[in-house]
């Protein structure tokens, strides 16, 4: 390769570094100048993280405080969210185990939900009674039990209703289920259940403990 057109196309970047060591130019590599700051669409980089032509090798930390900043990635928010408005995409599937289910008290808090289906976890919880108000799941490492409950469907607005109308001490936490998927659940924190409330793994759900609890009170 002539050393002018080699010179030319270190600059500009028109031949792959591939080629160059194919062409048994070895060395040019090495010595390659560095033309970042040479390039226009670069320049300021610091102040335009999404310039157009930019190369992203900042280290992750960067790129994180810098997504706020990046306005094609605002436009994507905003797309989606005028998308899910029109389009009423459902955005969150919810393993619900207590007083969320069909019949009961807070099932209203999920108007606007799809039921998908009943579903079981995985052996792999404990199931406390909360004041014989609703139940409390927390996941063990062993002796854990496979609890009853309903999947859901829903949108945004409603999950902000659903976690708005929760009792104290309730939040949201991946669920296992025994199909091994993992969904979103409704969990309760261990050390607010051991040994304050009921046990009632043996159960094996909120709708069964309230039946027997009904038989045993006729």
């Amino acid at each position: 390769m002539p050393e002018r057109h080699l010179k030319r196309v270190l600059l500009t970047g028109t031949l792959s570094a591939e080629s160059i060591m194919a062409s048994g130019h070895e060395q040019c590599r090495i010595n390659r100048p560095n033309t970042w700051q040479l390039r226009p669409a670069v320049r300021n980089r610091s102040k335009n993280p999404c310039q157009h032509g930019a190369v992203h090798t900042w280290h992750l930390p960067d790129v994180s405080s810098l997504r706020s900043q990046c306005p094609l990635l605002r436009v994507k928010q905003t797309f989606n969210a005028a998308l899910n408005e029109v389009t009423g995409i459902m955005t969150r599937r919810l393993f619900v185990n207590g007083t969320l289910m069909r019949g009961l008290p807070l099932h209203s808090n999920l108007e606007g939900a799809v039921f998908l289906s009943q579903a079981r976890t995985a052996p792999l919880y404990r199931l406390y009674s909360i004041d014989d108000v609703h139940p409390g799941m927390f996941a063990v490492e062993t002796g854990g039990i496979s609890v009853a409950g309903e999947i859901y469907e829903m949108d945004d607005d409603v999950w902000a209703r659903v976690e708005a109308g929760e009792p104290p001490g309730l939040y949201c936490g991946p669920v296992t289920l025994e199909d091994a998927r993992i969904v979103d659940g409704i969990l309760y924190p261990r050390e607010l259940a051991q040994g304050r409330h009921k046990d009632i793994s043996h159960h094996g759900g909120w709708r069964a403990y309230m039946a027997a609890m009904s038989a045993h009170g006729a």
